[in-house]
């Protein structure tokens, strides 16, 4: 959920920005590159406790930033939270950007933004 522009394409951040225990449940690099693809996502973040991705128990939670050109339903959204839990094998919450940016829950707010970390960045 950084400002920064990578300039040489879309690309993912991960695995060295990630802790060992998320890197043992991320799907393939290629995979979520796809993902990214398909549902035209400028940013995919991951945020929460790293104790969390351990868990199997414990959702796997995410915020995503689309491109300014895609159109975005709640649908969609769900759609992309099961495609998600089937390539992490287990469940995903996936939240916009704008709902933590503009969201009256100053302590959610708070937490997403202290521990996100960028996936993929277009």
């Amino acid at each position: 959920m950084e400002n920064d522009r990578c300039t040489d394409g879309p690309r993912l951040v991960y695995p060295e920005s990630l802790p060992p225990e998320f890197l043992a449940v991320a799907p393939p690099a290629e995979a979520l590159l796809a993902f990214c693809s398909k549902w035209r996502v400028d940013e995919l973040s991951v945020w929460g406790r790293t104790t969390y991705y351990g868990d199997a128990d414990q959702p796997i939670r995410m915020v995503v930033r689309f491109r300014k050109t895609a159109a975005v339903s709640s649908f969609m959204i769900l759609h992309m939270e099961e495609q998600l839990s089937a390539s992490f094998g287990r469940g995903v919450q996936l939240m916009e950007e704008a709902e933590v940016t503009f969201s009256a829950n100053l302590i959610l707010r708070q937490r997403v933004l202290a521990s996100a970390r960028t996936l993929y960045r277009s």
